[in-house]
């Protein structure tokens, strides 16, 4: 049981053989550059498989009912890890800012290191040198909850500046 997630199957649509990047804007930065040439208004994720310098991720702790809003998670329950000298991957999805009311626009980076002992949401991260593989998307399908607390629940509150506090 996940709270949210955006899954894929991967499908190559292009790549990119050198990426260098002294950190987590000058990433995006290229990796904005780059979908330009396909189009801005479609989602991506891009698989980047790479050696970093130094990364931080965050992860939470698994919640139990009731569950707290991430925002009050994210004050507690809130782990964050500094890694230095990383071979791994970085999952980058891109959702345009007219899908906003969906998802959050613009770009989301996971990581996973190659032995699959450190990972989680990325804070950001120095000295990137890798490859990448991008999958276009022009499919999106949500599934809602069908229980009673999903049914009555209040989605009137504007949650952009929680998100943007936690991100």
């Amino acid at each position: 049981k996940i709270p949210f997630a955006t899954v894929t199957k991967f499908d190559e649509d292009g790549n990119i053989t050198n990426i260098t990047a002294s950190n987590f804007d000058d990433l995006t930065g290229q990796l904005n550059k780059t979908i330009e040439e396909y189009g801005t208004n479609n989602m991506y994720v891009i698989k980047i498989k790479g050696d970093f310098s130094n990364i931080t991720v965050r992860s939470v702790e698994k919640q139990e009912k009731p569950y707290k809003e991430f925002t009050d998670v994210a004050a507690v329950d809130q782990k964050v890890f500094n890694h230095t000298d990383q071979t791994g991957t970085l999952v980058a999805v891109y959702f345009p800012e007219y899908m906003n009311e969906l998802n959050m626009h613009g770009w989301h980076l996971h990581f996973l290191s190659d032995d699959k002992t450190k990972g989680g949401h990325v804070l950001g991260f120095n000295g990137l040198k890798g490859s990448a593989q991008i999958d276009e998307i022009h499919e999106f399908n949500m599934i809602l909850p069908t229980d009673d607390t999903f049914k009555t629940m209040n989605f009137t509150e504007d949650m952009s500046n929680k998100i943007s506090s936690v991100e």
